[in-house]
């Protein structure tokens, strides 16, 4: 598998994450694809690809989706030519996206601006499939420069996410987290609820059991173990919390990599 990945420069740095490709000449892959927050535009121009129910394959008229997010496991397949490419948004980037080609976005809802945006790109993008990869990558960046305009993030959300942003277990109680912020509870959930969709609690969460999968998948640690180690009360906290997002347990979810079903096969 070829892959490669382009950081956006300091003016997107609050809105994207980071732009990817990836291409492999064939590709056999069964996964659990993790949950996400973020919002995704995503390209396969590849043999076929599915995520969740929605399959892709060059027989397709189109080749692109635009996920606001996925806050649960979907499970993902490849096979044959894989060769997918990509934007991943920062969570509030479709809440504080203003403008779309010569479109004002700022009273649109955000399905109507997914469908917007989509259009704009398929009508670039959705049927070229004979560049280098990386280039793709800089076109899309630059079209991304060109054609979209967002609204920097409040002075609540940032606040917020700078307490946050180390937290990687559970560690820290979320409302000694929210003090040292300055910000009154309801301000941030509220602030949470419209730029990224969930609470604070469920952002901690999503990020805490994201941290524990490449244990689980490695196999060595007792799951109690990992546990504790991420911040959860006990093992069954864990998997509360981990079923809630990934459907299934981690006692399961580790069981699949033992067994081989979440391993990508490449030719």
């Amino acid at each position: 598998m070829k892959s490669f990945a382009i950081l956006p420069d300091a003016a997107f740095e609050d809105q994207i994450d980071c732009l990817f490709s990836n291409y492999a000449e064939r590709y056999s892959l069964s996964e659990m694809a993790a949950p996400m927050l973020n919002n995704e535009l995503f390209f396969s121009l590849g043999d076929q690809f599915r995520i969740g129910n929605q399959v892709f394959n060059k027989g397709q008229q189109t080749s692109v989706e635009f996920y606001r997010n996925h806050p649960f496991a979907q499970p993902v397949e490849s096979k044959g030519e894989h060769f997918t490419f990509g934007v991943i948004f920062k969570p509030w980037a479709l809440t504080l996206m203003e403008r779309c080609g010569t479109q004002d976005l700022r009273r649109v809802p955000i399905p109507v601006k997914i469908n917007i945006v989509k259009s704009l790109f398929i009508n670039e993008f959705g049927q070229e499939d004979n560049q280098p990869m990386p280039e793709y990558l800089h076109n899309i960046f630059r079209f991304i420069a060109n054609k979209i305009t967002f609204r920097a993030p409040g002075d609540t959300i940032k606040a917020i996410l700078e307490e946050l942003e180390g937290v990687r277990t559970l560690g820290k109680p979320i409302n000694s987290i929210i003090d040292r912020a300055g910000i009154s509870h309801k301000s941030v959930i509220a602030s949470f609820r419209n730029h990224i969709g969930v609470t604070p609690l469920r952002f901690v969460h999503h990020h805490a059991v994201l941290k524990t999968l490449p244990d689980l998948q490695a196999g060595i640690i007792p799951i109690a173990q990992i546990a504790v180690d991420n911040g959860f009360y006990d093992q069954s906290h864990f998997n509360r919390v981990f079923k809630s997002f990934m459907l299934i347990s981690p006692g399961i979810y580790r069981q699949s990599y033992f067994e081989g079903k979440f391993r990508p096969i490449i030719a």
